[in-house]
């Protein structure tokens, strides 16, 4: 896999072009976890220890992988 700093690179490039399914396609492809999200109040991609890829906020601990 490759490594978080990369993938959060990614994301956030594919968010700013295309939204935030877009993140979630890429998140699904590298079969990342996923975990609740306050901000966004869904669940959503993680990395580096509960960080949203979605939005970078910190998240509540892991619910599903």
């Amino acid at each position: 896999m490759k490594n978080e700093k990369e993938i959060y690179k990614k994301a956030y490039k594919l968010y700013e072009e295309f939204g935030s399914g877009a993140v979630y396609d890429y998140a699904n492809s590298l079969g990342l976890d996923y975990s609740y999200c306050e901000p966004c109040e869904a669940e959503t991609p993680t990395i580096e220890e509960c960080i949203c890829l979605v939005c970078g906020s910190e998240q509540k601990p892991k619910i599903k992988s």
